[in-house]
């Protein structure tokens, strides 16, 4: 679903849940203006969220390992324009106490 969005409409699209989060880029596009799709999966409904800033947020990882082989080179920067996002997200996961089972 993310990467039909994500190549139709051109634009990084973030999904958040509780389950699971994930980026899905565009695979023919160069990076552009259009601005990101931000959607999560609350209570079994997909909801839009609306973002503060979409410049500086924390963003899941990408987690399509067949992205980037099927991506056309121009479409290979998007990973470059949110890659301080997900470096973000990766400052979050070290500054969050070790829980211990």
């Amino acid at each position: 679903m993310g990467d039909v969005m994500a190549n139709t409409f051109e634009t990084a699209v973030f999904y958040f849940s509780t389950g699971w989060s994930q980026t899905f880029l565009p695979h023919f596009c160069p990076p552009n203006n259009n601005p990101p799709i931000f959607i999560a999966l609350v209570n079994n409904h997909f909801v839009p969220l609306v973002m503060q800033t979409t410049v500086l947020f924390p963003a899941p990882q990408i987690l399509c390992k067949d992205w980037a082989p099927k991506a056309t080179p121009d479409a290979l920067r998007w990973e470059q324009r949110f890659s301080v996002c997900f470096d973000c997200t990766v400052g979050q996961k070290l500054l969050q106490p070790v829980t211990r089972y």
